[in-house]
Formats: C-alpha cells, structure tokens, sequence
C-alpha cells in the first residue's frame, strides 16, 4: 500500500486543515465579487490551469497558498 493510500485510510483532513492547491484557488474565486470568477470555480480544467501556472512560476519549492499568503499578507 502506498504512502497516499495511508493517509487516505487515515482521514487525516479531519484532524489536520488539508487543501490542495487547487481547492485554495476555487475557495478564493468562489469568495470573489464577481460573477465570472464564481463561474471559472466551478470549472475543474480551469482550476488545474491555474493551479499550473502558479507552479510554473515559482523559483523555490512554495504551495499556492504559502505564495497567495504573501501577496496578501
């Protein structure tokens, strides 16, 4: 069994907050203001779009959410 397979089994997400990169982007865009970006969030291809592109433009290794914290924060 994989490592991915114990932590499924596990439900780890009940005790520990777990999103991925593409559930911080859809979280986001589902908060916004505008009609076309509670659209774009619930469309999975864009989401992984967006997600990839985030990754493509890092130099070091960050999450999408470490790299949103510091835009915001």
């Amino acid at each position: 069994m994989s490592f991915v397979n114990y932590l499924r089994e596990s439900k780890i997400s009940k005790y520990t907050n777990i999103m991925s990169n593409e559930d911080v982007i859809r979280a986001l865009l589902k908060q916004s203001n505008t009609e076309s970006a509670k659209v774009l969030a619930e469309k999975p291809e864009s989401i992984r779009a967006i997600a990839d592109v985030f990754q493509s433009i890092t130099t070091e290794a960050v999450t999408v959410n470490e790299m949103i914290e510091s835009i915001y924060l």
